[in-house]
């Protein structure tokens, strides 16, 4: 299976075997580091890619690939299939709160357009993105090359195509992004789209950590969380879902 290789800042962790002891741990601290910087997590096999999102001190998203396309998976669903999944590896990432919300663009939502770079002028694709004066996100994919140029306000703000700590940074996004398509292109073309509408959510079962909890991670997602259950005369109206400290009915 081709892997999705994302654009990034930095390896926090670099790529090793998974053991759920040590995955405990390395989940713990980088929930924590994500108070101050977002990370994503990739979790792989030959036949399966994970990839979590972790911000503002909790697990925020999750989403899982078999070859065909991303799709969103709740927290408890990613604890449940990587028992199942052989003999994974792990990575985690450090990213700008920039790339990470782009990435969640382009995972969860449906593109505007979905067109091959062989068929389309990227520059007047381009020019689309600044003549309606608004924010959109610009994804070119092949395999083994991931590049996404984000707008805001019809501005090109950010180029981003795999380690970012080792490229140096053109001003011009725009041409920068340009001179990747066209470079990369020659021998087979990419798969571009463009999104704008770029408004992400969290996994349905996204909550906060407990500071006392004491046991791993995993068991606190598959644990079910307690409800309460709103009757009329025995027959159930709504179920509400305890998952965080106060709840509103």
């Amino acid at each position: 299976m081709e892997r999705l290789q994302i654009p990034y800042n930095a390896v926090l962790v670099n790529p090793s075997d998974y053991e759920p002891d040590g995955f405990d741990k390395l989940l713990r601290r980088n929930i924590e580091a994500s108070l101050n910087h977002p990370v994503v997590i990739e979790v792989f096999s030959n036949h399966i890619q994970y990839l979590v999102f972790l911000k503002d001190g909790q697990m925020y998203w999750a989403a899982a690939s078999e070859g065909s396309g991303f799709r969103g998976i709740t927290l408890k669903e990613f604890f449940s299939r990587l028992k199942k999944t052989q003999f994974p590896r792990i990575v985690f990432y450090h990213t700008n709160l920039i790339l990470f919300h782009s990435l969640l663009v382009y995972l969860q939502k449906k593109p505007d357009l979905k067109v091959s770079s062989s068929l389309v002028d990227m520059d007047e694709l381009l020019d689309k993105s600044i003549l309606e004066n608004r924010g959109s996100l610009v994804t070119a994919y092949q395999p083994g090359n991931f590049i996404m140029l984000r707008y805001q306000q019809g501005k090109p703000v950010a180029c981003y195509h795999g380690h970012l700590g080792s490229h140096p940074q053109c001003d011009d996004k725009r041409e920068e992004f340009l001179v990747k398509i066209y470079t990369l292109s020659r021998h087979r073309p990419f798969e571009v789209k463009l999104f704008s509408d770029l408004v992400v959510t969290h996994s349905e079962d996204a909550r906060p950590l407990p500071g006392d909890n004491e046991g791993s991670v995993a068991s606190y997602f598959l644990s079910h969380p307690p409800k309460l259950i709103v009757k009329l005369k025995n027959r159930p109206l709504k179920t509400y879902a305890f998952s965080g400290k106060e709840m509103t009915v």
